[in-house]
């Protein structure tokens, strides 16, 4: 694994900062009135270890980054850091915990709450902070948790411990939903005097009548490698998994824990599957779906969406960037069947752990350190810093990069280095300035100073930038920009459906982990092999009761049983 190493940037550097990126009359603010920086006396030397996420496709060197240049400047501190490419996390994560060398901070590598259990709880891997978060040490986490005890609450594994640091995601201005709803064209339907869904019979009239006025087209937009690893920003086949009564955010496997008549169930173990199964055959016998479903790539279902050729579909806007293309598009309602007496949608948390973690090796100085640093990411100014990097005009951009500014036109920011051209997007000039933007790490919420009037990023972006408090326009979603239109139409059309399904985040005993990890391990490959040629056909359906069976032996009622004692722990605590 080769581990890249930050440097320290030159003094003068930074008195080449051009401050005039901004109007005069803007104030410009920095790290200095929200950090506890420096952190290491002038002429002392403290070395912080760090396993950071590198996006496989926009990632840069460490030492050619802003943020990790920026964090040794300000704090003193020498930050070693090796990066783990996206794609390659999942076989060197195991690795580097088996061969008992953890840096001190992992940061953005999305532990699991199994990994966060076997690692801290089994194996006392990972650092347990219950003691370190102190309103001294770390005063903004301590006034989150104030605020929002359940953060914290979130935080404490089955023994009692405090190993990650929370995220803190839309607290007050939430569309209400885990993950993203489906996506129609609408513009398509009412060209064609097609009515929104709002049963399966409906949604399933929807995609034969495109495709009986379009035969060479492929109604559903979706593959089942982006499927069943990242559900597309929730699955398509959520809505149809929903349909039958199981309420989670699915893959087309039905292997995720769901609730289903009051009960935690796998839904490929339970007897309503089946029809479930029925109907993606069709759809796959039908040209509903891709007949290279099981094999096509994002590139195969981008171009669907791109050509037209689709009428359902999943995060439309960030592959057709064309406001007038992508607004022909809108999130969908949840639907009713006979299975589902109401539309349903499962309901989203703020919260997010699994992102910072610190290692159990640290020396306490170190610790004392790097908890001092991690706390400015839970303030109003941090909440910019592992996202979207420094403001324009403000002294921390070093002079390595010109910053965002707030656009009161379209009520987003901007990146002055994608303006410009520099980088080609957004997400490329992110990934490269910061290497990952720590989803689930720090504040990505509101204000911590002022709750109550700034509410949401394009409020915070603008106290940020220097405007009054009395003068901040209300947060609202852009229907000119693309998550902003999605946005708009999850909320109207999915938000009012959500309800708690399965608590996201559920920490188990060892023994408990150490059962779901078997169970699952063996359970889930059998499940997608055999979901995979029951869709397909190369296996009956006739044999779905077999294949259940398959299932119990594997030890489906036994994971069932776990999952249902936690959501009654769940459930009592509510």
């Amino acid at each position: 694994m080769k581990k890249l190493f930050s440097v320290l940037l030159a003094a003068c550097l930074l008195l080449s900062v051009c401050a005039g990126a901004l109007a005069e009359d803007k104030k410009v603010i920095d790290h200095t009135a929200y950090s506890q920086f420096p952190l290491v006396e002038e002429g002392e030397k403290l070395t912080i270890t760090v396993a950071h996420i590198r996006d496989a496709a926009y990632g840069m060197d460490v030492e050619d980054m802003w943020f990790w240049t920026w964090a040794e400047k300000v704090t003193g501190i020498d930050f070693e850091v090796q990066q783990i490419l996206s794609s390659s996390k999942g076989d060197l994560l195991p690795l580097m915990f088996a061969g008992g060398d953890v840096p001190d901070l992992l940061l953005g590598l999305g532990l699991t709450t199994a990994e966060i259990s076997r690692y801290g709880v089994a194996e006392g891997q990972l650092k347990d902070l219950t003691e370190w978060i102190t309103p001294e040490r770390m005063p903004y986490l301590s006034r989150w948790f104030e605020a929002y005890p359940e953060a914290k609450a979130l935080c404490i594994t089955s023994d009692g411990a405090h190993y990650p640091l929370p995220g803190l995601q839309n607290i007050k201005f939430n569309h209400g939903i885990a993950g993203r709803a489906a996506q129609l064209n609408y513009a398509w339907m009412e060209a064609n005097d097609v009515d929104a869904p709002k049963t399966l019979d409906d949604l399933v009239n929807v995609l034969y009548a495109y495709k009986a006025a379009n035969p060479d087209h492929t109604p559903i937009a979706a593959h089942a490698t982006k499927e069943a690893a990242n559900g597309t920003g929730g699955s398509l086949m959520t809505i149809f998994l929903n349909a039958y009564g199981f309420l989670g955010d699915h893959n087309e496997y039905g292997h995720n824990v769901s609730i289903k008549d009051g009960k935690a169930v796998l839904a490929a173990g339970h007897q309503d599957f089946k029809a479930y199964l029925e109907l993606m055959n069709k759809f796959y016998n039908d040209g509903i779906l891709m007949k290279d479903y099981f094999t096509a790539d994002d590139l195969a279902v981008q171009t669907l969406i791109q050509e037209n050729k689709s009428v359902m579909a999943g995060g439309v806007y960030a592959t057709i960037p064309e406001v007038e293309r992508f607004q022909q598009w809108k999130a969908t309602s949840p639907v009713t069947s006979e299975y589902c007496a109401e539309p349903m949608w499962v309901a989203s948390t703020p919260f997010k752990v699994g992102t910072a973690l610190v290692g159990a090796k640290i020396t306490d100085e170190e610790l004392d350190a790097l908890l001092r640093f991690l706390d400015f990411f839970y303030t109003d100014l941090g909440f910019c810093y592992v996202w979207d990097g420094p403001l324009a005009g403000s002294a921390d951009t070093l002079g390595m990069v010109q910053g965002w500014k707030f656009n009161y036109e379209t009520m987003t920011r901007e990146f002055l280095d994608v303006l410009d051209g520099k980088y080609a997007s957004g997400t490329e000039y992110v990934k490269a300035i910061i290497g990952s933007n720590c989803n689930g790490f720090g504040n990505r919420s509101h204000s911590i100073d002022y709750p109550d009037v700034v509410t949401y990023g394009n409020e915070l972006f603008q106290l940020l930038e220097g405007k009054d408090i009395s003068e901040i326009i209300p947060a609202g979603w852009s229907a000119e920009h693309g998550d902003g239109w999605d946005r708009i139409h999850i909320k109207a059309n999915v938000g009012a459906h959500a309800i708690p399904g399965f608590p996201a985040i559920t920490y188990y005993t060892e023994e408990q982990q150490t059962e779901i990890d078997e169970i699952r391990m063996i359970m889930e490959a059998h499940i997608e092999t055999n979901v995979a040629k029951f869709i397909t056909g190369a296996r009956d359906l006739a044999e779905f009761d077999q294949f259940v069976k398959e299932l119990e032996g594997l030890g489906l009622r036994d994971l069932e049983e776990i999952y249902q004692e936690a959501y009654e722990t769940y459930l009592a605590a509510k």
